[in-house]
């Protein structure tokens, strides 16, 4: 649900002040707000993307197999195409080469008698109209809003995933420390989803289990970060 440009205001001076920050100079208000503007923003664009799936997604047939055991396929797979885009870039300035070359080779072994001038031609017109590295990453994209769409057996909602750690995240660059008696994280939260317009069914539950996880993900990152400068 939409709020008003008063009320998104209100609920904005609310949020602040359950982070502590409503005090504030006008400079790092204006900072703060923009980043929290840049996770809200990006949490609505990607939920009205999930609804536009939902309503256009084909229903599952009868003896269909069940999707849900792909899963770990598809992300391996996102995987390859992401290490395999990388590559492409590396060889990107003997890429039509290589294609022009191969092609032509393939198809002058099956056809030897084939006129390889006029063959060569066909191949280079042929190589010209075909975007490889577009066709994978536009494949790539759809298995993604595929996954996506499926937060309901995800391991994690959009809601955890664009908004509860993005938040935490924000917290904790910005040395905001929940306390029982005055910050408590539950009046922090509730706050930010009040201001974003998150419904009450879809506020994830266990917040703190999330910011310890998120605390260990970053911490594991930032010790390798050490180890690789060593």
């Amino acid at each position: 649900m939409e709020q008003s440009s008063d009320r998104s205001i209100e609920l904005m001076t609310e949020l602040l002040s359950a982070i502590g920050k409503r005090s504030i100079n006008n400079y790092l208000r204006f900072s703060l707000e923009r980043e929290l503007e840049e996770i809200a923003t990006a949490y609505r664009e990607r939920r009205d993307l999930l609804k536009k799936i939902e309503t256009t997604l084909p229903k599952q047939q009868p003896g269909q197999p069940t999707l849900g055991r792909y899963h770990k396929d598809l992300q391996q797979h996102r995987k390859d195409t992401a290490r395999r885009l990388v590559r492409r870039k590396r060889f990107g300035p003997v890429y039509d080469y290589v294609m022009l070359t191969g092609t032509l080779f393939f198809y002058l072994q099956a056809n030897p008698d084939a006129d390889e001038n006029e063959l060569r031609g066909l191949v280079e017109e042929s190589i010209e109209k075909v975007d490889h590295a577009k066709i994978e990453a536009d494949e790539d994209e759809i298995i993604g809003a595929y996954l996506d769409s499926l937060s309901g057996d995800y391991r994690k909602s959009p809601e955890t995933k664009l908004l509860v750690e993005p938040f935490l995240d924000i917290l904790e660059r910005h040395k905001i420390v929940p306390s029982p008696r005055k910050l408590p994280r539950t009046r922090m939260m509730e706050a930010f989803f009040n201001w974003v317009g998150v419904e009450p069914t879809l506020r994830p539950q266990g917040i703190p289990a999330i910011a310890r996880n998120l605390k260990h993900k970053l911490g594991r990152k930032t010790k390798l970060g050490r180890n690789t400068k060593r």
